[in-house]
Formats: structure tokens, sequence, C-alpha cells
């Protein structure tokens, strides 16, 4: 918990923008508070927290525990949060660098992707994130009639499955590339094994080839196994047998990568890398392309565990301190 006394720091007279509150965004705004910055958090949606309220389910994580937390950091005097702020619709990035004297992007990787697969465009392909920002945030869709097919291997291809069948889906299949019995396969254990208990059915090492679609309803996926998910160097370059078999289901939830909506940094002068990322400048203080501008989180690096973000939001608020400073960066001590 935080002093009562050390939620009224004395302010320096420097503020700091903060563009998305999730964990990164309010781990530096907490470290820039106690050291005298007037922040503003500027979070899109309703509810602040990011992937923790966005895309882990509620029954991996207690949202009142997430409330509590972010509910302490709120608490000090120069921390304003503003929710519901779109930066790029409703406030311009430019306008932000006129309103405070540094910013720091941690907006996240909240964005899912596709791959093109034949029919990927059927009313019935959906996007995994989008799936589970309403499952958390929204209304729970109603799947009792519509048998699941989730397409990826990682933990939101497994919080996808698991959540499809809270949402009552009779069958849920979950096909993906990597093999477990290889290590291949990023969902955790923990993820992988819950899956199981619950009903979802796992084909590791089929890799997806088509949305096979008749009479305008989706049939099933048509899959093939996998020879090999790497090449000899290393790089993902997946090889699939020609044999194919049909995972039968009436909709297809993709969960293959995550990515951003950057467009609100167009013609800022702050770089982004081919993944679609912020691309970052200095490791040492997250710093990016332009001066005054730092990002950090899963918008920096891809995507992490969320102590990782945590991590990422103490190193920005010793580099934004050191920036408008004109300090060396020092280690904060944390006091959460």
């Amino acid at each position: 918990s935080i002093a009562p006394g050390e939620l009224e720091p004395e302010l320096n007279g420097k503020s700091v923008g903060i563009i998305g509150g999730g964990c990164a965004g309010y781990t530096t705004a907490h470290d820039l508070a106690r050291l005298g910055y007037s922040v503003t958090i500027y979070e899109r949606w309703e509810i602040c927290g990011g992937q923790l309220v966005q895309g882990v389910p509620i029954n991996r994580l207690d949202r009142a525990v997430v409330a509590s937390e972010l509910a302490s950091i709120a608490e000090f005097s120069n921390i304003d949060v503003q929710r519901g702020v779109d930066v790029g619709k409703d406030i311009s990035f430019k306008q932000l660098e006129e309103k405070h004297d540094s910013i720091f992007i941690a907006v996240g990787l909240s964005r899912g992707k596709s791959i093109p697969l034949p029919n990927a465009d059927h009313k019935d392909v959906y996007i995994g994130l989008a799936f589970l920002f309403d499952f958390n945030l929204r209304k729970k869709w109603d799947l009792t009639q519509s048998r699941s097919i989730v397409i990826g291997g990682g933990d939101v291809a497994f919080d996808v499955a698991r959540s499809a069948l809270r949402c009552g889906s009779p069958d849920v299949q979950l096909a993906c590339l990597e093999r477990e019995h290889l290590n291949e396969v990023t969902g955790s254990v923990d993820e992988r094994d819950g899956g199981r208990r619950e009903g979802v059915v796992i084909n590791d090492g089929w890799g997806p080839r088509e949305i096979v679609v008749e009479n305008g309803k989706i049939k099933g996926l048509l899959v093939s196994k996998v020879i090999r998910v790497f090449d000899e160097e290393g790089k993902f370059s997946p090889q699939l047998e020609d044999e194919t078999r049909l995972i039968e289901g009436d909709a297809v939830y993709m969960a293959v990568g995550q990515g951003s909506d950057l467009d609100f940094l167009e013609g800022s002068g702050v770089e982004t890398t081919p993944q679609g990322w912020v691309k970052i400048a200095n490791e040492e203080t997250l710093a990016t392309s332009k001066p005054g501008v730092f990002a950090g989180g899963d918008i920096g690096h891809g995507p992490k565990l969320f102590i990782d973000a945590v991590a990422a939001g103490s190193k920005a608020a010793q580099g934004i301190h050191s920036y408008i400073s004109g300090n060396a960066p020092q280690s904060l001590k944390r006091k959460l």
C-alpha cells in the first residue's frame, strides 16, 4: 500500500502525458508522481487496465484485485486519469506534445491479427481478441448453437477457447502448428491443462490450409500434419504434409498474433517497426526516435508478461525523469 503522506508530493512544475492505462502506463504514472510530476493518463476505453481487463478472462484474474491496484495509484493528487479519450480522435498527438513536457506511449497490442486463408473473410470468422474484449467488457456471445474452432497456440488462443466454452459452445477445437511433445507450443502449461480439463480439444501439430464453406456456412477447418515449424536456422518456416483432414465447426476464431493502431503517430516523427510496434531508440531509457517521446510495454518489445510491462514502466519513468531533469537515470524503489 501507499502511505497517505506520499499521495500529495511536492510538485516540480513539469507534466507528462501517458497514452494507455494498462500495466506499463500506470507503473510509469506511479513512479513519476512520486517524483513530483503532474501526470495525465489518456485511456481509450471506459475502464483502465489494458489486457488485464480486456484480454484475460475473469475466471483467471479477479477484477476486484486489478481495480484495487489501479485505484491505489490513481489516489495520487498529481495523477489525472482521463477515460474515454481516444488519442488521434478526441485529442491529437501534437496537442499532447504541446501540453506536456514528455509523452509515454503505452497503448499495448490490443488488435488481433489474421492469416490469409481461403474464406477468411467469411462472416463467421472472428478475431480472437475482439471476442475476448466483448466477453470481458461487453456482452458475452451466445455460442450455444455454434461449434468453435480456434487457430493459434498461445495464451490468447487458449483464453479464447476456454471463454467460448463459457459462452455455451458445445464443441471447442483448437488447432496450432506447434507441437506439444517438442515444447513448441507457446501457451502456458496451466492454460493447456486447464483447457483440456474444461473440454477444449487440442489439435497440436496441425497447420491450417483452408476454412471450408458449403452453402454459405462454415463446415470446418482443413488442416495438414506439420512436418516442421522452424527451419535449420531457427526461423519460422512451417512445412505441411500434403494429406489433409477436416476439423468440423461452425465458426473460426483467429488468435495468431497481436498488433496495434498507431495511426495517431502519423506525421509525428516517431518511428515504428515493420511489426507495427514503436521503435525504441534507447533501451536504457526507452526513448523513441523523437526527443521527449518514450514508449514501453508490449508496444515497444512485442507480447510479453504483465510483469515485463511493469518493469518497462519503471524504466520509462527513469528515462523521462532523466530527460526532463537532465540527470542520469537512477533506480527508483517501488513501494507497491
